[in-house]
């Protein structure tokens, strides 16, 4: 783990968190600047940059844990649906250094917004 990791200093205590779920592998804590309530990001204690670089069991059992806690928040927070997001780059130039997966619970009046041009592919693409 990285000294100067925001999610190692969770996983490791050093950051006070609010935990909704815990195991040897993963930690899931409410999201400090969260896209609605409930916000979770689920983090693996072990640091990678990026999903991509997790031994492929890995990447499996964080995806599976995502999708119990999804399913959790779904029960629980009253929302229409919950994105399991996943992307290195948030926000134009603000990369993510650890590898995590954030459950963001939708309401029908929430803000969040993904936005973007859809194109109709040729032949060649």
């Amino acid at each position: 783990m990285e000294n100067t990791c925001i999610f190692c200093s969770i996983v490791k205590i050093e950051i006070k968190s609010f935990p909704v779920y815990e195991d040897n592998l993963v930690i899931a804590v409410l999201d400090v600047n969260p896209a609605t309530e409930g916000h979770v990001i689920v983090i693996p204690k072990t640091h990678y940059n990026s999903l991509y670089e997790m031994p492929q069991d890995q990447f499996a059992y964080i995806l599976t844990i995502s999708r119990a806690l999804a399913y959790a928040l779904l029960l629980t927070q009253k929302s229409t649906n919950v994105d399991i997001l996943y992307t290195r780059e948030l926000i134009k130039g603000n990369m993510t250094p650890h590898a995590i997966v954030h459950l963001i619970p939708r309401y029908q009046d929430d803000t969040v917004a993904y936005n973007w041009q859809p194109s109709k592919p040729n032949e060649d693409q």
